[in-house]
């Protein structure tokens, strides 16, 4: 099967590609499919450039039609060796990393096709030269002539006078360091795919990444985990650069339990606590969530010497025990005699205070604290506080790393109770 994606951009023009594409396909007696998309609107209302827009609805257009057939499907693309070399330069002008400066694969996931390269080695010089030997006609995209989008302009100006300097056949070294590089960045992919596995989860139109522990990993391990983060809105990292991987980044190693990083197209991905969640493009979502709603999780005090621990959605493994333990990025130690009743994990309250000083007599509102820390107003509703079993007073908020200073044991000679998470 053929398909055509009509991007709705040049009229005439365009009109005639379709037709020449549906006669070329008749007389081959391969069946045809035109798919028409509004790639002018697509872009205005998502704030992307026109050659990103036109992308992911090219590939929307493969992957809903490839949906229809049965059997293993395989979209073929006709990129080529000049296509390559101009995607290396356009990653590495967009300060991406190993992965982007690979270029494209002969085969890849995309959404949910596999799309094959078969070309990908081929220059375009040798495409036309084939064509012209079987007298086949082709059509020539008018707009790829225009050196205001910046891939034409790659093509049109740039690698010439790269190649001026350097000498022909630039863009097949250039393709074949992309090759090389493919091969170097394969081994941190399947580092990289273990952490993916066990920290990204989808549910409600969200896309999150457990950050617990994020700072032990390399660096190339974290752009990479975040990378796949963002995949499901950005197919092969269109539209992002390196400065979007790094911010995301900086925002899952701060010691603050919130913030946001604004994306192309409006999206915003942001943190409450260990979590971070990326909307689902299409998607109206207010809040990361944890799982927990309105729930109020009892937990009891365990004997001394024991230890209870539960899992809690969106949280974590938590930990209780009477006494002391080995220190770990998020605990607090409370005091025994101040929680005779048991605790509670629940998600917020109106009048929620916590007391910041060691006389109990300065108590601050939970959503004061939040806005200190930049936490997003959308998550705040959904973040994890530990209170008394009643659930009438705060001690300690995870994700900010406070307790309770009336209630913390730390500096004191009270008999203790430690509750840590992992």
């Amino acid at each position: 099967t053929v398909i055509h994606v009509h991007h709705g951009i040049r009229g005439a023009s365009a009109d005639e590609d379709a037709e020449f594409v549906q006669s070329l396909a008749e007389n081959l007696h391969i069946p045809f499919i035109l798919k028409k998309v509004d790639v002018p609107s697509y872009a205005a209302g998502r704030g992307l450039s026109t050659e990103d827009a036109a992308r992911i609805l090219r590939y929307s257009s493969f992957e809903e039609e490839a949906g229809k057939l049965s059997g293993t499907v395989r979209v073929a693309v006709a990129h080529n060796e000049n296509d390559q070399a101009e995607t290396m330069l356009l990653h590495l002008f967009r300060g991406s990393g190993p992965r982007g400066l690979s270029g494209m694969s002969y085969i890849s996931s995309r959404g949910g096709i596999t799309v094959i390269r078969p070309l990908l080695s081929v220059s375009r010089a040798e495409i036309e030269e084939y064509l012209k030997c079987l007298h086949q006609g082709y059509r020539t995209d008018e707009t790829n002539l225009d050196s205001r989008y910046t891939r034409n302009f790659i093509r049109n100006d740039l690698l010439p006078l790269l190649e001026s300097r350097f000498g022909e056949g630039l863009s097949s070294r250039l393709a074949f360091t992309a090759g090389l590089i493919q091969e170097l960045t394969g081994d941190m992919e399947r580092l990289s795919e273990d952490e993916i596995s066990k920290r990204i989860t989808e549910d409600d139109h969200l896309t999150k990444l457990d950050i617990k522990g994020f700072d032990e990993l390399p660096a190339s391990v974290r752009s990479r985990v975040i990378f796949s983060l963002l995949e499901k809105n950005y197919p092969g990292g269109e539209g992002l650069t390196g400065a979007h991987i790094k911010a995301l980044e900086k925002l899952c190693l701060s010691a603050e339990g919130g913030g946001q990083v604004t994306l192309p197209g409006g999206i915003v991905a942001e943190r409450a606590g260990y979590t971070i969640a990326v909307q689902d493009r299409n998607a109206s979502v207010s809040s990361a969530g944890t799982g927990l709603c309105d729930t109020v999780i009892p937990l009891d005090i365990p004997e001394d010497g024991s230890e209870h621990s539960f899992r809690v959605e969106g949280l974590g493994l938590v930990h209780i025990r009477v006494g002391v333990s080995s220190p770990v990025a998020c605990m607090v130690t409370l005091r025994y005699d101040k929680i005779l009743n048991g605790m509670c994990i629940r998600t917020r309250r109106d009048g929620d205070t916590l007391c910041i000083s060691r006389d109990g007599t300065r108590n601050k509102n939970l959503n004061s604290l939040f806005t200190d820390r930049k936490i997003p107003r959308s998550l705040r509703d959904s973040m994890p506080v530990l209170a008394e079993r009643d659930g009438s007073r705060v001690l300690w908020i995870p994700a900010l790393k406070r307790a309770d200073r009336e209630y913390n044991a730390e500096g004191t000679d009270k008999r203790r109770v430690t509750v840590w998470i992992t």
